[in-house]
């Protein structure tokens, strides 16, 4: 198996072995046929660019004899008389045909294609472009850098690695990596200052490391280089990122590192009534009132429902004089030793006054003193006073039936 390593010193492989290719003509024409992948490359061209001032007369019969010694470099057992399969001759040229991992730059530039993928996870793109950057040997076609012919190729690559170094350090602010993004941002500002992208990623870094000073000072930096340098000022990406910073839009900061909004924090659930579970029922007694002892148990019922959860609403009601008030405070005056906390509302809420009812601590078994509440004053006979007794839940509700000729209790 052949390979071929440009990035760095130039170097060939054959089954994992070093192998030499001859002098430096050798290769370049060797590396001609690498810029090439695999498409032909003319016999004129190739004698060009070995002898750019005039090639001499033996130029021809010199070629040949490169094309052979690479034949017998690169396919040492092929049998003698047998066709190359890889270095093969075409019309008026020649061709190379290799492996697409053969030649380390190519094998770089599918890496770094496979991890920028859109679909690609933050966490998947930031491994996949660290190995190939790992196996990044240095500056492409080192050795033929003075040859014009190579300068278009080794432009592009350089590119690529540092469009790949770009996007590592985008990867890993998305990861959540601020620090190795911060190093990674600052490399490429240091050494490629009139690159914006290097800036904006230096500037998110630093904010996301909770610098916001400094990411608006490396702007500014940013600003005073293209201004210096290039007379200009900078682009549309690095103007949104300013007044971002400057305005404190998360939503636009967060978009550009690719990092997700916090999760909004949970909100506790309601408390809800203690279930009394064994505890004794509700029990509210008649006393001295005669005929109450269905409605008493009645509001009993709605008591323990409001203790197992349910929330309960019933409304006492009926003509003046009839006894709902009687009733109401006969309840009332036994749930506070039971635990519960009871309130009153007023009979007439246009004149408030003192009514003598009590204030207790909420739910069953919390039994702390009693002490005096406002008390609103009665309301003329007629007017058709009310009173509510409220428990915590939902509101559940049956018409009672009144005792004969007295009060009416509606859920």
């Amino acid at each position: 198996m052949v390979k071929v390593r440009v990035l760095g010193p130039f170097r060939v492989e054959v089954d994992g072995r070093a192998v030499g290719t001859g002098g430096r003509l050798a290769r370049m024409v060797l590396v001609q046929l690498l810029l090439a992948r695999g498409t032909v490359v003319p016999t004129e061209r190739i004698v060009e660019r070995l002898w750019p001032t005039g090639a001499p007369s033996s130029a021809q019969a010199s070629l040949h004899a490169y094309v052979a010694r690479l034949r017998r470099v690169l396919e040492p057992g092929r049998p003698p008389r047998t066709p190359p399969r890889l270095l093969v001759s075409a019309p008026y040229g020649y061709a190379l045909h290799l492996e697409q991992d053969a030649v380390d730059a190519w094998l770089f530039e599918r890496r770094v294609a496979a991890a920028s993928a859109p679909e690609s996870p933050a966490g998947a793109a930031a491994e996949g472009l660290a190995a190939a950057l790992d196996a990044w040997g240095g500056q492409p076609y080192a050795e033929f850098s003075d040859e014009p012919w190579t300068a278009g190729e080794r432009t592009r690559l350089e590119e690529v690695h540092r469009t790949a170094r770009e996007r590592l350090a985008a990867a890993r602010l998305a990861r959540g990596q601020a620090a190795q993004a911060l190093a990674d941002a600052g490399a490429l500002t240091r050494e490629q200052p009139l690159h914006e992208e290097g800036w904006r990623l230096l500037a998110l870094a630093l904010w996301a490391r909770d610098r916001q000073g400094d990411a608006l000072a490396a702007l500014r930096r940013a600003r005073h280089i293209l201004d210096e340098e290039l007379g200009v000022e900078p682009g549309p990406a690095l103007l949104e990122l300013e007044q971002a910073l400057l305005h404190q839009r998360l939503d636009v900061l967060r978009r550009a590192t690719g990092m997700q909004a916090p999760a909004p924090a949970a909100l506790p659930a309601p408390a809800l009534p203690a279930v009394r579970g064994t505890a004794p029922a509700t029990v509210l007694t008649a006393d001295r009132l005669l005929g109450r002892d269905e409605e008493l148990a009645r509001l009993a019922a709605a008591a323990d429902r409001a203790l197992a959860g349910r929330a309960q609403v019933v409304v006492v009601s009926g003509e003046a004089g009839i006894g709902k008030s009687s009733l109401l405070e006969a309840a009332v005056g036994q749930l506070p030793g039971q635990g519960w906390l009871v309130g009153a509302l007023p009979r007439d809420r246009r004149r408030p006054t003192r009514p003598r009812l009590v204030r207790h601590a909420a739910g069953p078994g919390a039994h702390r003193a009693a002490r005096p509440v406002r008390r609103r004053a009665r309301s003329p006979p007629g007017s058709g006073r009310r009173r509510r007794l409220r428990a915590a839940g939902r509101q559940s509700g049956r018409t009672l039936p009144p005792a004969q000729g007295a009060a009416r209790l509606a859920p």
